[in-house]
């Protein structure tokens, strides 16, 4: 005999027409039960992904020291900014404007996610067509270092260029840059 039948036993025994409320208390307690695991479970969900906003990046934002949309936040993985921007220091000088353009184009573009795939066809640490990436010479286009090694040849190919092949984030970044630099 479950709880339930046996609380129930014992007011028959005592006053029979309570049954009904003890019936009534028992799907009131089972469902505070529920909605309160529920509630902690949407807290526990919401604070999983706290780390994530994907709001545009704020010009406060820019600086030579760290120049990160807040994407840029999430926790020290393969896939986190932080790994990926230490790859970047290697084929740039930290601190210069296109070791800053770079770290932010890659937040900006897929949050720092090398096997980034935006169902419309973009990919990659940089969102690259497949076409594109294979026509700059890549191979594998969720090869996160490759990526890193021919955005950096792209962005020597000048300001236009940049414009072109990232507008968006380059717009972003040339907004957030000359706030920050003047």
């Amino acid at each position: 005999m479950d709880i339930g039948n046996k609380l129930n036993a014992l007011l028959v025994q005592h006053n029979p027409k309570k049954t009904r409320n003890l019936n009534w208390l028992i799907i009131v307690c089972i469902l505070v039960i529920v909605l309160g695991a529920f509630s902690l479970g949407m807290i526990q969900l919401r604070q999983s992904f706290a780390y994530v906003n994907i709001s545009k990046p704020k010009a406060s934002s820019i600086s030579t020291q760290e120049v990160l949309p807040a994407a840029a936040t999430k926790p020290s993985t393969i896939h986190s900014c932080k790994y990926w921007f230490k790859k970047v220091d290697k084929v740039t000088v930290k601190g210069t404007k296109k070791n800053v353009w770079m770290r932010y184009i890659m937040s900006c573009e897929s949050g720092c996610n090398p096997t980034a795939n935006t169902s419309n066809k973009y990919f990659g640490l940089y969102n690259f067509t497949k076409a594109t990436y294979k026509g700059k010479g890549g191979k594998n286009i969720f090869d996160g270092k490759e990526q890193i090694r021919i955005v950096s040849k792209m962005y020597d190919r000048g300001s236009t260029y940049r414009a072109q092949q990232f507008p968006g984030c380059n717009r972003a970044f040339l907004r957030d840059w000359n706030k920050s630099h003047k």
